[in-house]
This record gives structure tokens, sequence and C-alpha cells, in this order.
């Protein structure tokens, strides 16, 4: 397991990966008086047997659980992914895929659970760098 710690001026956040390089742990300490870093959140990630996250949890400082996610994925027969579902108190957000012929992700069509629609679409270059992101109400 591999741990980084980054310093900010609000405090610091300490991150914690597993062998794959998955982030597995987040841990947000708050500065008390300038002096001292006291635990504010934490976050937990979990991954299935193909690496792909489908579960994140936040814990509060004692350890209450804040919030949690789920996360189901659709591919197509070649491994391609389709649509992602996110589940979580507030309800199921979807989100649906677009891809060029090269693969690459040009459009994302989501459906919150607010029921507010969403479309972004991106543009690449002829080395395959995006060089062009909108975002849409619909």
């Amino acid at each position: 397991m591999r741990k980084i710690e980054e310093k900010h001026s609000g405090g610091k956040t300490v991150k914690f990966y597993n062998d794959k390089g998955n982030l597995i742990e987040e841990q947000l300490y708050g500065k008390i008086l300038g002096l001292f870093y006291s635990l504010s959140f934490t976050e937990k990630y979990l991954y299935d047997d193909q690496n792909r996250l489908y579960k994140a949890i936040g814990y509060c400082a004692n350890g209450d659980l804040a919030w949690k996610e789920e996360y189901y994925y659709h591919y197509s027969k070649d491994g391609v992914l389709l649509k992602l579902v996110t589940i979580s108190e507030r309800g199921k957000d979807y989100v649906n895929f677009e891809y060029d012929k090269k693969g690459r992700v040009i459009a994302e069509n989501g459906t919150l659970s607010s029921g507010h629609k969403y479309r972004n679409e991106w543009d690449y270059d002829l080395k395959g760098n995006k060089i062009n992101e909108c975002h849409f109400d619909c």
C-alpha cells in the first residue's frame, strides 16, 4: 500500500493506494488553531475484480456514515463502456457515452436523480488531445 500526504492552507489530505494503484481511502484533516490536524472526514473506495470502482463511502470523523454511492457499469460485447448508473441516497444518476471511430469519448448524456438532464461534448486534435469541451443543459 502506498500513502501520499498533501498539505494545503486549510489542512491536509492523506491518500492510500492499493498495489494496483487504485485510491482506496482518502482522509481529510482540518487544521485546528493553525497548530495541529484533526480528522474531519474519511472516504473509502471499493473496486471489483476488473479494477472498476463500484462503491464509494464517506464517513464523518466520529465514524458515522455520511454518504454512500454504488456504481454499475454497462459494457458492449467489445468491452466499451456504454452506460454508468450511480445509486445513492439521492436516487439514481445515469450517464450514456458516445465514441468516435478511434474509440475516444466524444459525448456523454446524463440524467441526474433530480431530473436535470445534460450533455457534454469533446473534440480532439489530430494527435488525440482534447481541444474543445462543451456543456449543455437539456
